[in-house]
């Protein structure tokens, strides 16, 4: 099945006859009838436009009539409409974290039927992906070695259609350095 991010299509097909130039066509999509065409003219690629195919897997095919009465239904061909894009929850960690710790988990919870897979973004370049992600079950990215200072993170998910969607930036600050301390008055020795 093949997947589309739209829901206006031009169903493009082809009839062959013998003898006539002239013939009607019907398209269906999903077994129902949706729309005819009394003159497709023969060997000539015929064009129906189909506006607002809902979200779903789909069928469609051609039925066509000659002038004779001969009759003949074509193939049935199948698609997918998704036209939703995934959206992605950030669990942890929260936006301005500090952490002394160089390994930080990135748990984020992406919805969406089609999902097929994830990617987590350090300082504005990508550094995991993951293709074995479940609809609406936490995923954790692990990053290790991350340097001392302030960086971005965000994640982008993506679906079988090609729907996309990107959370926004969140900080957080890697601070491994203890605080120095000097004593003053009253001092050893006084």
């Amino acid at each position: 099945t093949t997947w589309y991010l739209y829901n206006n299509f031009s169903f493009n097909f082809s009839v062959v006859d013998n003898l006539s130039t002239v013939m009607s066509c019907d398209l269906y999509i999903d077994d129902v009838l949706n729309d005819s065409n009394s003159s497709t003219l023969n060997n000539t690629s015929t064009v129906i436009n189909v506006s607002g195919v809902p979200d779903g897997t789909h069928n469609w095919s051609v039925n066509c009539s000659d002038s004779a009465g001969n009759n003949n239904v074509s193939t049935t061909n199948y698609f997918a409409v998704d036209t939703v894009v995934p959206s992605i929850t950030v669990n942890s960690p929260s936006n301005n974290t500090n952490t002394s710790n160089t390994s930080v988990s990135f748990n984020i919870t992406a919805t969406d039927a089609n999902l097929t897979s994830c990617d987590i973004y350090l300082d504005g370049i990508s550094n995991q992906s993951n293709s074995s992600v479940v609809n609406n079950t936490p995923t954790i990215f692990t990053i290790t070695g991350i340097n001392q200072g302030q960086h971005t993170w965000n994640a982008t998910c993506y679906d079988q259609a090609g729907n996309s969607n990107s959370t926004l930036n969140r900080t957080f600050t890697v601070d491994t350095t203890a605080p120095v301390i000097s004593l003053g008055i009253p001092s050893n020795g006084d």
